[in-house]
């Protein structure tokens, strides 16, 4: 149940974007992507209850060293690299400390793309309706990056759904996305956690078992059964 303009956890906001997603159910070509990590539970929950199909994306954050909770761009596959050169202005980053940031991102990223896909592939997105989800917005950068690297697979639509935004982060991911699903939007926002009652980390092993739930699922040609 949502309380005080909150979620319980990533599960039910899943649940309540999926209200707004009714549109897409039942349909081959619509695909869900989790942002890794947080969004895979709420991209779950959203393919499960639309009997769609389900994948992960992963995306890495830039991050200062010195204050990981402050972000300035972030990376995703296909060499795809957004970057607020605004921002790494203001926090006066030497050239040297932004090639480490990124290619720290880019190791933690091929780790990632290894493990999520190590026994089978992605699943193919050209052509099909993408339903890109994350647990929040806040500054959008990963969720831009990616926009931007799926933009390279062709697809016929991306609407990104996340549960909770910042205004101007929505606002900015509508101009470079089909459509932007939030029914939460605060102002401040200040941060994505401070809207839910459980917002615990998700983990590279609860992806795993998501991905592993799906891809059993789709092999038994039955109904998408999540069990987180």
């Amino acid at each position: 149940m949502q309380t005080a303009n909150r979620y319980a956890d990533r599960t039910q906001a899943g649940q309540v974007l999926a209200t707004e997603l009714l549109s897409f159910a039942h349909r081959h070509d619509v695909i869900v992507l989790g942002l890794a990590r947080g969004g895979v539970p709420v991209a779950a929950e959203i393919a499960r209850a639309l009997h769609v199909e389900f994948d992960v994306f992963p995306v890495q954050k830039l991050v200062v060293p010195a204050d990981p909770d402050t972000t300035f761009g972030a990376i995703a596959p296909q060499s795809v690299h957004v970057i607020d050169n605004t921002r790494v202005q203001q926090l006066q980053l030497s050239p040297d400390e932004l090639a480490d940031q990124v290619l720290a991102a880019e190791a933690a990223l091929a780790l990632q793309v290894r493990r999520y896909w190590r026994h089978r592939a992605p699943l193919p997105l050209e052509g099909r309706r993408i339903i890109l989800a994350d647990d929040g917005a806040a500054s959008g950068w990963t969720l831009r990056a990616a926009l931007a690297a799926l933009r390279t697979h062709g697809p016929q639509q991306i609407v990104v759904a996340v549960p909770v935004g910042d205004p101007q982060a929505c606002r900015e991911l509508a101009a470079v996305c089909d459509r932007v699903i939030c029914p939460l939007q605060p102002a401040p926002f200040l941060a994505t956690g401070l809207w839910y009652v459980h917002f615990a980390a998700v983990t590279d092993d609860e992806v795993l078992e998501w991905l592993e739930a799906a891809h059993t699922t789709r092999s038994l040609g039955g109904r998408l059964n999540f069990f987180r």
